[in-house]
């Protein structure tokens, strides 16, 4: 009996395939936090937005930053043990 393929991954529109896998990156300087609209640059390239309203104010340098699917499959970025939902810009 032959194996099914996986199915294919649609396209997001920057021609980019869905990530199924949690981006670890670092963010460099000093982090502070997010207030309703922030943009987080990744040392790696990638900008995400918040998606979400909320504010959370810490001070951190160079801290560790995941990005997975959280609930129903959104993103969710944590950093310093707290996580928003946000969304990529890059």
């Amino acid at each position: 009996m032959p194996v099914a393929a996986a199915p294919e991954v649609p396209a997001d529109r920057w021609g980019a395939r869905e990530e199924r896998e949690d981006v670890v990156s670092r963010r460099s300087g000093t982090f502070t936090g997010w207030d309703g609209n922030t943009v987080f640059n990744l040392d790696n390239g990638q900008a995400y937005q918040q998606r979400r309203p909320g504010s959370w104010r810490t001070q951190l340098t160079d801290p560790e930053v995941k990005v997975g699917r959280g609930f129903m499959g959104v993103l969710e970025l944590e950093v310093g043990g707290h996580s928003i939902g946000v969304k990529r810009l890059r």
